[in-house]
C-alpha cells in the first residue's frame, strides 16, 4: 500500500492533512468558510475562504479566490477575481473582475471586462479587450483591442479607440466613408474613400485602417 501526505494552503494558513491512500487523493476537495459556494466533483478543488457565491463544477486542482466566480471544469485553473469565469481547458487564469477564459491552454485574462475565447498562451491585460483564439497573442495592455491569429502583439492605435488585429484580412466589400463623419479616419493623399491602407508599427505588424 502506498501512502502519501500533503499540505494545502487556505488564506495563507497551512493546514496539515492526514495521510491518504493514492486511490483517495483525487477525492480531496476544499470548501471552508466560503459561504453559499459549491464544489460539484473532481479532485483537489478549492473555493477559498471568503469566496462567496462561487462554484467549481468539476475537474482537478482548480481554485477560486474571488466571489461570484465559476470554474466549470478542466485542470489547474485559477480565478483570482470577482464575477469571473473559466470554462475548461488547462492552466488558465483570470486575474481581473468580470473577465472570462472560455477554454484552451495557458491563457490569461488580466484586464477588466476582458475575454480569451480559446487557444494557447494568449494574454489579455487591457480593459474591455479580447483574444478570440490562436497562439501566443498579446494585446500589449491596450484597451478596446481585439485579436484573432498567431504571434500577434498589438500596439497602440493613434486614434485611441481600439482596433482588431489579424494575421491576414480579406474584405469582400468596404462601405465608403464620409469626410468629417464621426469616427471616420481621413485617408492620406492618394487613398480614395472606401479603400484600406496600412503602415508598419514598432513590432513589425501591418496596421490596417478601413476608411
Amino acid at each position: 500500500m502506498v501512502v502519501v501526505s500533503f499540505q494545502y494552503t487556505i488564506q495563507r494558513k497551512s493546514v496539515d492533512l492526514p495521510p491518504l491512500r493514492r486511490s483517495q487523493r483525487l477525492r480531496r476537495t476544499f470548501l471552508k468558510d466560503a459561504c453559499f459556494s459549491f464544489i460539484g466533483g473532481g479532485g483537489e478543488n478549492n473555493v477559498c475562504a471568503d469566496s462567496y457565491h462561487s462554484m467549481i463544477a468539476g475537474g482537478n486542482i482548480n481554485a477560486i479566490t474571488g466571489s461570484c466566480s465559476v470554474i466549470t471544469g478542466g485542470y489547474k485553473h485559477q480565478v483570482n477575481s470577482d464575477f469571473a469565469f473559466v470554462g475548461g481547458g488547462c492552466l488558465n487564469q483570470v486575474n481581473s473582475d468580470f473577465a472570462v477564459v472560455g477554454g484552451g491552454y495557458f491563457n490569461q485574462a488580466n484586464g477588466l471586462n476582458s475575454f480569451v475565447g480559446a487557444g494557447d498562451t494568449n494574454l489579455v491585460t487591457g480593459n474591455c479587450s479580447a483574444i478570440l483564439g490562436g497562439f501566443n497573442n498579446d494585446d500589449g495592455g491596450n484597451d478596446y483591442t481585439g485579436i484573432f491569429g498567431t504571434g500577434i502583439t498589438a500596439s497602440p492605435i493613434p486614434s485611441g479607440t481600439g482596433a482588431f488585429w489579424v494575421n491576414e484580412l480579406i474584405l469582400n466589400s468596404i462601405p465608403a466613408g464620409t469626410a468629417g463623419g464621426g469616427g471616420v479616419i481621413m485617408p492620406p493623399i492618394g487613398y480614395p474613400s472606401g479603400s484600406i491602407f496600412y503602415f508598419p508599427d514598432a513590432f513589425g505588424n501591418k496596421v490596417v485602417y478601413v476608411i
